[in-house]
């Protein structure tokens, strides 16, 4: 009797053990494949542009629309986040004209440096008069954000593990690494999270006037979202704006892949106040009237026509539902 009581207590004990190493080599395996996903996530070339889409491409499903595509795919036009030169490459397959007849707009407030077709960013490289400086995200107090800083800094330590030194790239401009694949460059900055200032629409508008026919433009910013989608709207009005009600144009390039402008609700969280909601709403529509106008676009400059009919310097709130 004493002796199976002894052995039922070992084969609990040795059942014991193996569980708990069964569990341990079960979560080494996990973290070992999480690991491997992390490093192979900071490390990959990018394949394709953030945010990529053309006037080619079909609506998103999620956006459940089915808008009016009248004029839209003979429109030439693209747009995407920052720029990378394999995924601009991959990217710009999709786009049936050659490459000297692509326009790529840089609608960001810095003409960004790259190493090798990446951006100083991806490794969070900065160009200082002494040379160039490897810096990493300050870490100042244990917290979540610290916890963000502490993920984000293994990233650029990976990556400058895996690709070359400094020393060993080819280190150039966005227009120089741009023009050298054999694409035009030009650039309208803006700032994130503000209105188109006037000067930059009225050059954008000579720009886009004085293209060769059949040019493909491609917008980019740094998310390919509010930026490229305002800029791409403008467009759209440009070309298709006297045939179509704004609703339509707003909205299948919100389907294309863009941000809905329409939509002025303060998401939490989100870096967007109700005031620039607003205005960029307002200022799109305002540019709709402009192109509509017998007395604006063609005739009058949108600076000029702005500071008499523009409805974005003073925008109307509306009312709490």
């Amino acid at each position: 009797m004493t002796s199976n009581v002894v052995n039922n207590l070992n084969n609990k004990k040795k059942f014991s053990h193996n569980s708990i190493r069964k569990r341990i080599i079960i979560i080494i395996a996990t973290l070992a494949a999480l690991s491997g996903l992390f490093v192979y996530s900071c490390v990959k070339d990018y394949s394709s542009l953030l945010q990529f889409r053309s006037t080619l491409s079909p609506y998103d499903w999620w956006t459940f629309l089915s808008t009016d595509r009248s004029g839209l795919e003979t429109l030439n036009m693209s747009g995407s986040g920052v720029l990378h030169e394999n995924a601009i490459r991959n990217s710009f397959q999709s786009i049936p004209v050659a490459a000297d007849k692509i326009y790529v707009i840089n609608l960001t407030t810095t003409n960004q440096l790259y190493a090798n077709g990446r951006p100083f960013r991806w490794f969070r490289w900065k160009a200082s008069p002494n040379g160039l400086v490897e810096s990493y995200a300050p870490i100042k107090k244990i917290n979540f954000k610290a916890a963000i800083r502490a993920k984000d800094n293994a990233k650029y330590f990976l990556r400058r593990h895996f690709y070359p030194r400094p020393e060993d790239c080819l280190i150039e401009t966005e227009e120089q690494m741009v023009t050298r694949l054999g694409y035009h460059y030009a650039s309208f900055y803006v700032n994130r999270r503000e209105v188109f200032p006037l000067e930059t629409i009225d050059n954008f508008i000579d720009y886009v006037g004085n293209l060769p026919q059949g040019a493909w433009i491609h917008f980019h910013c740094d998310g390919g979202n509010s930026r490229t989608t305002t800029m791409m709207i403008f467009y759209d009005i440009l070309k298709n704006g006297k045939n179509l009600p704004l609703d339509t144009i707003v909205e299948r390039q919100h389907a294309l892949g863009g941000v809905d402008v329409n939509d002025i609700k303060v998401r939490y969280g989100g870096s967007w106040k109700l005031q620039n909601l607003i205005l960029r709403k307002t200022l799109v529509e305002d540019f709709y009237r402009f192109v509509n106008d017998p007395n604006g676009y063609g005739v009058t400059k949108w600076s000029e026509w702005f500071k008499e009919h523009g409805k974005a310097q003073n925008p109307t709130t509306p009312e709490p539902a």
